[in-house]
């Protein structure tokens, strides 16, 4: 009898640990399958908003068209420009750069007895070379090619005999100024004092 009541309390203490562990295996089977369907919830979710958007998305593209009727009729909204915000391709260039800020150089005074002085020390003037004191033009190297650069030669001569005559014109005509000025002086003279002598010689009549 003792041997079957142990035998009967080992059958029920194995079956009860098989019922536990059987039952331990569904919960976590159960649990893992509400973790799957969660998941899955969150994917249809996700799913639901993307669809939603891109449904946006097409209505929007589809009704461009009137949307840009719209707003030629309504909004008149139009996009910026680069003219709105720079003046030229300059200060685009510039944009992003560090500006360098110059100082101004204070204001000197000058007296006139300091102009006076430095009129005075004025260098002397520059001597032209004339191209008489030059001499013969002699052609080096190859002779084909010195010739077509002759024209070239010459007229480099020439030029400071031009400057002199430039200078010289200048010249006369700084000096031929104050003449034409004097004569201009001479003549009001004369008219005047023969209106004086007109008008005295009325009041004689």
């Amino acid at each position: 009898m003792t041997n079957r009541a142990r035998l009967h309390s080992l059958l029920w203490t194995g079956a009860v640990a098989f019922a536990l562990a059987l039952a331990l295996a569904l919960t976590l089977q159960v649990k893992a399958v509400n973790s799957q369907i969660a998941e899955t919830e969150k994917s249809i979710l996700a799913t639901k908003q993307r669809i939603a958007v891109l449904e946006t998305e097409f209505q929007t593209r589809a009704r461009q068209q009137q949307l840009v009727r719209w707003n030629e009729v309504e909004f008149g909204y139009v996009a910026p420009k680069a003219s709105q915000f720079l003046d030229g391709q300059a200060q685009l260039a510039m944009l992003g750069k560090p500006v360098d800020i110059i100082e101004s150089a204070p204001i000197r005074m000058a007296d006139a007895a300091e102009v006076v002085a430095e009129g005075e020390e004025a260098p002397a003037p520059v001597r032209m070379a004339s191209a008489e004191v030059a001499g013969p033009v002699k052609l080096k190297g190859d002779p084909e090619k010195a010739k077509a650069d002759l024209p070239v030669r010459l007229a480099a001569a020439e030029a400071p005999r031009m400057m002199r005559q430039l200078v010289a014109r200048d010249t006369a005509r700084e000096t031929a100024k104050p003449a034409a000025k004097e004569v201009k002086a001479e003549r009001a003279a004369s008219f005047a004092e023969r209106f004086d002598i007109d008008s005295v010689i009325g009041e004689k009549r």
